[in-house]
């Protein structure tokens, strides 16, 4: 994550909606309350959320008589979700090959629950995950960051080298993101003594509560135009003295070291392209669909029934704080991302996106004649570059998946990309409007 960035999100965390409840002023020091953040396309939408998941936040500090962090939680009734920990600067990472993070298939339930996701059941079963220094692979565990073991190094800026990040994400539960049942957080020191965290409320705390240099350090640097680095290089692409982007309308995988620092989700992988949004043009994507499980329900994850647990198209704007496109049209919001199940697809199960601004939206009837799904651009930031981004979960046992394809922006990565995901590989292309609302896609692409 650029700097600024790092400021914008730690700004964030202590504007979204933290307040300390009665109980909370008595924890003694930091992280005061659990949860401190939810992260949706209409709450605190930075790093390019997905509009179908909640992202919670917890964010804790690494002193030397923390022994370990117990989170215990029940299953939710959800398409997915997981606990992922991240470094100071947004990166995931790996302590002697055991990842910062777990899916809910690889949690073990608690004595006498069942794991959902495991086998069938309800929801509702108990688990208990503990985050701790090193890299012991024992079950349930997510590695603290240990300077000896663990890679990449922490990042230099506003936010402390000690401290770190939880998340719990939740993508498609059923009854909405309020549903989702939070975890609950001790923290235990080497003295013996427990603290378990209270859930934070609803405004920003008192400055006087905050670790000493925090005011400082969480400040807000001014905002503005800085596209993300997304392919090689440090500077970003496209400006001076950086690397070039990749070609508009073009699928590539950005590189781990250019996601890094957004709080990437280590079951996810991405391809995105660089937009343009034009006034009476359409961006047309296309591509064969995986196959992903039914509903919103928790299920037994099996990868040899369905190619991906999760997929979705999503319409970003390309600037800082990257967030997903929520647009609102005769008092209605509509938002940037369309989930697997939300999906149009035709008889040979391809889908078809049709991406625009609003104003210029296909009729219904053209959309279903064309057995296509519509997105919007930005109308609050309609001069700004955007970014689509295709995500495929939990793909590593799909051949044709964008976790198996070549990662770089330059046009041999780009290729082997797209011959290693096949017609899985989304192709994207522009058209009139107008052409598409006479002859829909036939005519669409004889016009490009």
């Amino acid at each position: 994550m650029a700097r600024k960035t790092r400021h914008l999100l730690a700004a964030g965390l202590l504007a979204a909606g933290l307040q300390l409840s009665p109980a909370a002023a008595q924890v003694p020091g930091f992280p005061y309350c659990a949860w401190w953040v939810e992260t949706t396309a209409t709450t605190a939408n930075i790093a390019f959320p997905d509009s179908s998941a909640a992202y919670w936040t917890t964010p804790f500090q690494v002193t030397s008589d923390l022994r370990s962090i117990t989170v215990r939680g029940t299953y939710p009734e959800t398409r997915y979700f997981s606990l992922n920990v991240y470094t100071n600067g947004g990166a995931s990472y790996s302590c002697g090959g055991v990842a910062s993070g777990l899916a809910d298939f690889r949690i073990a339930p608690d004595p006498g629950s069942t794991n959902p996701f495991q086998q069938q059941a309800a929801a509702g079963g108990g688990y208990t995950v503990t985050l701790a220094p090193g890299a012991a692979g024992t079950a349930n565990r997510i590695p603290f960051y240990d300077p000896a073991a663990c890679t990449p190094a922490p990042a230099s800026g506003p936010i402390p080298e000690d401290v770190g990040f939880l998340i719990l994400r939740a993508y498609l539960p059923q009854g909405g993101f309020g549903a989702v049942p939070l975890p609950e957080i001790t923290l235990d020191y080497a003295d013996g003594h427990t603290v378990t965290l209270p859930r934070c409320g609803g405004a920003a705390p008192d400055a006087a509560a905050l670790p000493p240099g925090w005011q400082r350090r969480v400040r807000a640097l001014p905002a503005g135009e800085a596209p993300a680095q997304l392919s090689a290089g440090s500077q970003p692409c496209g400006r001076p003295g950086g690397a070039a982007c990749p070609p508009s309308l073009t699928f590539f995988r950005p590189t781990e070291s250019a996601t890094g620092g957004l709080f990437p989700n280590v079951d996810n992988k991405y391809v995105g392209a660089l937009v343009q949004p034009a006034p009476g043009r359409l961006v047309l994507v296309r591509g064969q669909a995986p196959s992903f499980p039914p509903g919103r329900q928790a299920l037994p994850w099996n990868p040899s029934a369905t190619q991906l647990r999760y997929w979705s198209l999503c319409s970003n704007v390309y600037r800082r704080p990257w967030p997903v496109v929520v647009d609102e049209v005769d008092g209605q919001e509509i938002l940037g991302c369309a989930a697997d199940l939300d999906t149009r697809l035709d008889a040979e199960g391809r889908y078809t996106y049709v991406v625009s601004y609003p104003g210029d939206r296909p009729t219904e009837a053209a959309l279903a004649a064309a057995g296509a799904t519509w997105l919007p651009f930005s109308t609050e930031q309609p001069l700004a570059r955007h970014l689509l981004i295709l995500r495929n979960m939990l793909g590593d046992g799909f051949p044709q998946s964008v976790q198996n394809c070549a990662a770089g922006a330059d046009p041999a990565s780009i290729a082997a990309c797209a011959a290693s995901m096949g017609p899985y590989y989304p192709q994207a292309t522009t058209c009139r409007a107008a052409v598409f609302e006479r002859g829909g896609l036939a005519a669409c692409l004889r016009d490009e």
